[in-house]
């Protein structure tokens, strides 16, 4: 096998393994939404309490917080 034709092989076997790795994230955060709407705590921040907007709801079904919260968790991260 070429060394080109090795590299090829292994970038798309990463690509791909990212791939499905974010579609078991988006998966398991689906899981929990639904679980959030047999609570009956879907569509309330988890941080703060208050209502998610319908419109990131739309957006981002599973949002777990309102964007004020997620800002807020965005910022604090970037500081680590």
């Amino acid at each position: 096998m070429h060394p080109a034709d090795a590299a090829t092989d292994s970038y798309e076997r990463d690509f791909n393994l990212g791939i499905v790795s974010s579609d078991r994230k988006v998966l398991l955060e689906v899981e929990e939404a639904l679980k959030r709407v047999e609570d009956g705590t879907y569509g309330q921040c988890l941080c703060c309490g208050k209502d998610i907007t319908k419109t990131r709801l739309k957006a981002i079904p599973y949002a777990k917080f309102c964007r004020t919260c997620q800002i807020k968790m965005e910022e604090s991260e970037e500081r680590i």
